[in-house]
């Protein structure tokens, strides 16, 4: 567990997920790849990775979808970055701290953007 102060985020935008879906879109790899080479000018800082969901019928589900999006990250960053597992906290949120909808924006749209999971540097 990290108990660090979150100091900033290692990637600017948020990793949009598929509904559903827990696996790494392939719109965000090339993403995800320059953040493992950025990481290295980091070497005392830990990483947090935060997965949410939309908002569904069964909180149960949507809690254990959030927890696996953030793991498939850290997955990523150890197996295609050699990041050490212990260097990385993740937690799911659930359909917590959801972003604002925006006032013209559809249902659709908003919960498009709320399948996310987000990525900080916390320092030890």
């Amino acid at each position: 567990r990290v108990t660090g102060k979150v100091v900033g985020t290692l990637v600017d935008e948020p990793i949009i997920f598929g509904s559903g879906s827990s696996g790494v879109p392939e719109d965000f790899q090339p993403v995800l790849r320059d953040s493992i080479y950025k990481l290295a000018h980091y070497p005392k800082y830990r990483l947090v990775i935060n997965g949410y969901v939309s908002p569904g019928s069964d909180p149960q589900a949507d809690q254990q979808l959030s927890e696996e999006r953030a793991r498939v990250i850290k997955r990523y960053f150890v197996e295609q970055g050699g990041v050490q597992e212990d260097r990385i906290y993740t937690q799911g949120l659930g359909s917590t701290d959801l972003p604002a909808q925006l006032v013209d924006e559809s249902d659709a749209a908003w919960k498009r953007r709320a399948r996310r999971a987000k990525i900080y540097l916390a320092q030890e």
